[in-house]
């Protein structure tokens, strides 16, 4: 299992369970988030904070999968403090999300 997805209404939460993201498995959890990108999903979550490595093809991966979920509802990411610092840097974060420490900050 690559993700797991929990209700704690309003929010839907996709947990990250790898610890690597790179071009080994950028396709396989790109395909993990399909029951959140083809159906309406309302509020979510992506909790990253397993992550200890991301290269370039997962950290494009990780791009287009936030732009594709910042179409519904709120879009917060939690607990990969220097990944999401990048991202922003970049500016390859989408207009609507937000980032928190943790998973609980992020639910709150």
């Amino acid at each position: 299992m690559l993700i797991r997805f929990t209700q704690q209404p309003p929010w839907t939460v996709a947990e990250l369970l790898v610890h690597r993201l790179d071009e080994v498995n950028a396709g396989a959890v790109q395909e993990a988030f399909a029951p959140v990108l083809h159906h309406p999903h309302g509020d979510l979550v992506v909790e990253l904070s397993r992550l200890d490595f991301v290269d370039k093809t997962g950290l494009a991966t990780l791009q287009t999968l936030l732009q594709h979920l910042s179409t519904e509802g709120r879009l917060h990411l939690a607990g990969h403090g220097p990944l999401l610092q990048r991202l922003r840097e970049l500016h390859r974060l989408p207009p609507n999300a937000e980032v928190f420490p943790t998973l609980s900050d992020a639910l709150h």
